[in-house]
Parts: C-alpha cells; structure tokens; sequence
C-alpha cells in the first residue's frame, strides 16, 4: 500500500514538473516574440505607428515588466508617446515619456529620445523654461553618443526655447551650430522635425508671415521626400498663421486638407482640432450655422479627452456663434460650462473674451456685481500676461541678434530646401547615368553573345559539313531553303544548274506492309546509296518521305541524269529479294531550268510530274 502510496505521489511530482517546464517554456517564447515585435516597431517612423496593435501589445508587456529589460520597457513607452502623439492626445505623449524617463538603467540613446519628446511636448503646450531644460540635457547626452540627428532637433528645441524666453545670445549660438551640421550632414537636409520647430517658435513671436514661409517649406519638403502621413499637422499650424494673418479663406483651406488628412488616417482627435479650425474661421466669415456644426463637432470630442484649453476654445465661440443668432440660452450654456473650466486651467491671452461674454452675460440677467467680478478678473489676467511676457532688451545689440535669429531659421528652411532640390536632381541625373551605364554594358553583352553565336553556329555547320555521318540528308525545311537559295543564285548569275527528282513510288505500300524499323532501315539504305553516288559538289535533300530532290551547280543535266540511273539501278539492286516479295519500285526525272522559269516550286512540280518510272531489273 506505501508502495502504491509513494508511486502516485510520484507520478505527481513528474506531471507538475512536466506541466511547469511547457508552462515556462510557453512563456519564454511569449516573450521573446513580444521583444521581436517592439523592436520592428521602434524601426517603424512614428507616423505610421499602427495604433492598435501597440497599445495591445503594451498591456501585454507591461504588466509583466518584470520578465523585460529596462531597455525594452523605455521602448515601449517610447512607442506608446509616440501612439498617443500621432493621435493628438499631447497629455498622454507627455506622461508616457516621463513614465519611460522614469525607467532605472537605460542607455543613454533612449533616454535623449525621451528627453527629446518631452520637449517637443511641453514646446507645443507653450512652457518653454521646461523645453530648454530637457533640450540641454539632450544636447548634453546626444553629443556624448555622437548622434547628429538627435542633437540636431535638441540644438533646435534649445535654440528656440532660448528665443522665447528671450535669451537671445545663446539661441543666436545654437541657430549657428544648427545651420552649420546641416551644411556639414547633407543626409538631414530634408529634416522637417527641425524646420517645424523653429516655424511653431516664430508662431510663438507672433512672425506669422515668416511661420507661414517655413510651414509652406515643410509641406513642400512632405510632399517631396513622400512623408505625407504627419502632414495634417503642418497644414493645421499653417492655418493657424494664416488664421492669425485673417487669411480666412487661406486658412479654411488649411483646416480642411488637415480635416482630410486626419480622416484618412483615422486620427479622431485631430480631426476635433481641425473642425475647431473650421469653426473659428467660418465664425470670423459669419457663416453661423455652419461653424455651430463644425464647433460643436469639436467641442463634443475634446471634452471626452484631457484638453483643457483647446475645449475652452471651442466653449468661447460656441456661446460667441450662439449669440451671434440670437440663440441666448444656448449661449449662455456654453459661457457657464466655459466659467467652470476656467477655473481649473490656465487662460491664454487669446481666451480672454470668455470675461467680456460673461459680463455681457450677467448684465443681460441683472447680474451687476458678477459683471463686474468678470470684468476684474479679465483685467488682472491682462496684467498677468504682459508681465509674463519674456521681456525683449530694447537696445541694439538685442534686436539685431533677435533679427539674425529670425533670418538664420528662415535661411536654416531656403537652404534645406535648396539642398534637398539640388540633391534631388543629383540623384535623379546618377540614375540616368547609371541607367545609361547599365543599357551600355548590356548592349556590349549582347553583341559579344551574338558575335560567338554566330561564330559557334559558322564553326558548327563547318564540323557538321565535315562529319556528318554517311547516311546523312537534309530534312524538308533546310532542303526547301537550300533549293530556293540555289535556284535564285542560278537565275542571278546566269549559270546551269541541274534540278533531280527522285521517287519511291511505293513508299506509302512499303510503310503499310513493314513494321517502323524495317521502314528505318530502307530509309538509312537509301541515304546511304545517295550520298555514295552524288558528287562531291552536289547537294541533296529530303522533299517528303520517299522523295528526293538533287541540285548540281554548274553540271549539265546529262552528268546529273548518269548519276541517278546509276543509283536507280543500284536502289533496284540492293532491295533485290531483301524484302520477300515486295519489291522497291522507283522513278526520277532531271531538268535544267531555262530564263522563263521564274519560281522554283512551279519547275519542281513539273519536274515531279515527268519523273519516268524504273522497273526494276532482277525479279525474285
């Protein structure tokens, strides 16, 4: 019984230790497929990050964080900032690269990529202490790991960041340093992430006509480099500047290719900033009803996400449109929802209407004393804003570094785009030339080969003349060519030339009465006594099975006629009792063409028409 006791006990041991081993096998594959996969997605441009499928994959990946590096959990961080930016949600990009930041031991390559993409973050949001602060670090760390390309776009965060805080020395510095790696790495020529940097920081300064010159630049390097997944947004900021410009018919036509864009790559948030776009312009051109639907299309997708200010946005000229029509409760709706959120976030100087619409609000209802709250508050944010304002030295030594910074970002865009212009025609004049190489080297190729065909095909018909086998003729095809050829030539020259027919007229019998073999061996007996007749300059060939044409150049038609009474004869000899009592009958006939014979298939089938027929001579 402890036997039997002991026994099972081990048999579960065994199926335990069985099922854990395929268990932890299982999970090893798991994961090192799932390292496979975040790899050839951070090989991927971020533009075309498929959302989904990264997403999926995080909820795999980090919730067993344990079972990866440090390494491999920053990257997907990095792939879900990147995700989360291609939609739009700049919160979400935000906090997924502090998260990945936050990694312990990672290599110095991904954390200035995260550094990199904190600043372009807290960049678009507009607090550019904290760009120039991550942007250091990642000039710091990218000219460690020698890496152009990411010092670059950290020299131009730095370099605007500076600008807008109006420490223009050190921008004037950075700008240089940009400018000269550009012209120094020809291969970051088309480095649009550089050039919409410093387009967005001259939007920041309110230089909307030199923005607007560098987001044209952009779009036009997008097109020409085929990076058209990103370009919603370099038409929504070129919008933006041309909205600022009161271009509004430039600008609708902005926030719609953006809207367009968006929709193609099923970016919902993005979508919601472009309709907000449309709405604003459509309001400025008193189109009401239509940018009620625009705006309410944004404001219904952007109070779903963690957009504050941009919901706000479209709250204030809801209850502007409303107003407009003379819709006063359902302005009033949006002005309330507007007042609420504008006590949880910061107002932009732009946003300062809402206090203006508030007063007029609250007066409407008899509402003095909230009126004139409103208004205080919009007078103290009015003095916020100026004082907050970066405060730009009057002197000349500032406004002309000021001017130099402006003129080095716009001349960084004409030069990149001149040199990817230049570059392109470079390439394209090196594919023709290689392609005019490659037709060259081709052409040489075909020649040689036809030059040795033609002297292998020479060098063969000369062996095959000299060692062709004794039973040899020529088949249909080559004897019709070689009796055209012949006869032409005769008719040119002006020479004679002999013209035999020859017929086993039996043949048709023969083939009926004798197996395949027996008809082979007449055949080869035939070719064999022909060949032994002719003369050295005669040529024969074979017309149809059993029959023989004869062609003798300069020989007249008595020497060719002796020639073929003395292989009749022998035909008649050899076959003479060797196929029982069958018998191999055969006729010939011979001809000279005359100056009146002009085609050689007429004169042949005279030719075949007279050929006498030869009794043979012995009998059985």
């Amino acid at each position: 019984m402890r036997a039997l006791v002991k026994r099972r006990a081990l048999y579960l041991v065994v199926f335990i230790c069985i099922f854990l081993s395929g268990h932890t096998i299982a999970q090893e594959l798991a994961i090192t497929e799932n390292i496979k996969k975040i790899d050839a997605f951070f090989a991927m441009e971020k533009e075309i990050l498929p959302a989904d499928e990264v997403i999926t994959l995080a909820n795999k990946v980090i919730k067993q964080r344990h079972y990866y590096s440090a390494n491999t959990i920053a990257k997907m961080f990095i792939l879900l900032s990147d995700t989360a930016d291609n939609k739009g949600d700049l919160g979400k990009s935000i906090q997924f690269a502090q998260d990945g930041l936050g990694v312990v031991g990672i290599n110095n390559v991904l954390r200035v990529n995260l550094l990199l993409k904190l600043a372009a973050g807290y960049y678009v949001e507009g607090h550019f202490h904290q760009v120039h602060e991550f942007a250091q670090e990642a000039v710091k760390l990218s000219r460690h790991i020698t890496s152009v390309k990411s010092l670059l776009v950290a020299l131009s965060y730095s370099a605007m960041s500076n600008a807008l805080i109006a420490n223009n020395s050190a921008a004037h510095q950075e700008l240089q340093e940009v400018s000269q790696l550009l012209a120094d790495n020809n291969q970051f020529n088309n480095h649009l992430e550089v050039i919409e940097i410093l387009a967005l920081a001259l939007l920041y300064q309110q230089d909307y006509n030199t923005a607007k010159t560098l987001y044209n630049k952009a779009i036009k390097l997008r097109f020409e480099s085929n990076k058209i997944d990103g370009i919603d947004r370099s038409y929504y900021y070129l919008a933006t500047t041309n909205l600022k410009l009161a271009r509004l018919n430039d600008a609708y036509s902005g926030f719609y290719q953006a809207k367009q864009q968006a929709t193609k790559n099923k970016l919902p948030i993005r979508i919601a900033f472009a309709n907000l776009g449309l709405g604003q312009v459509l309001l400025l051109q008193k189109d009401y009803a239509q940018a009620i639907e625009h705006l309410q299309k944004a404001e219904s997708r952007l109070k779903n996400e963690s957009f504050g200010a941009p919901y706000l946005t479209a709250l204030i000229n809801l209850a502007k449109a409303y107003s407009a029509i003379d819709d006063k409760p359902a302005s009033y709706i949006a002005l309330k929802r507007a007042e609420q959120l504008a006590q949880k976030i910061e107002i932009s100087y732009d946003q300062l209407d809402l206090y203006t619409l508030l007063a007029d609000m609250y007066s409407e209802k008899n509402k003095e004393q909230q009126a004139l709250e409103a208004l205080k508050k919009q007078l103290q944010l009015y003095k916020e804003h100026y004082y907050q304002k970066p405060v730009t030295a009057q002197g000349e030594k500032d406004i002309s570094l000021d001017l130099k910074n402006k003129q080095i970002a716009l001349n960084v865009a004409v030069q990149s785009d001149l040199r990817q212009s230049y570059f392109k025609k470079y390439q394209n004049t090196k594919k023709i030339i290689y392609l005019l190489l490659a037709l060259l080297i081709i052409f040489l190729f075909t020649s040689f080969y036809l030059y040795l065909s033609q002297r292998n095909q020479r060098l063969n018909k000369a062996y095959d003349d000299i060692e062709r086998p004794i039973d040899y003729i020529a088949p249909p095809p080559q004897t019709k060519k070689m009796y055209q050829l012949n006869f032409k030539k005769a008719r040119k020259f002006e020479y004679v030339i002999s013209v035999g027919y020859l017929s086993i007229d039996n043949w048709q019998e023969l083939t009926f009465s004798f197996n395949k073999k027996v008809v082979a061996e007449v055949t080869k007996t035939i070719a064999l006594l022909i060949n032994e007749y002719i003369g050295e300059f005669d040529q024969v060939g074979l017309i149809n099975e059993g029959e023989y044409l004869f062609l003798s150049p300069h020989q007249s038609k008595e020497s060719l006629q002796a020639k073929l009474n003395l292989l009749s004869n022998a035909i008649n000899t050899r076959f003479f009792a060797n196929l029982g009592d069958f018998s191999v009958k055969n006729s010939y006939s011979c001809q000279s063409p005359s100056p009146q014979d002009i085609d050689p298939f007429i004169f042949l089938s005279r030719l075949s028409e007279s050929a006498s027929i030869e009794t043979p001579t012995f009998k059985k």
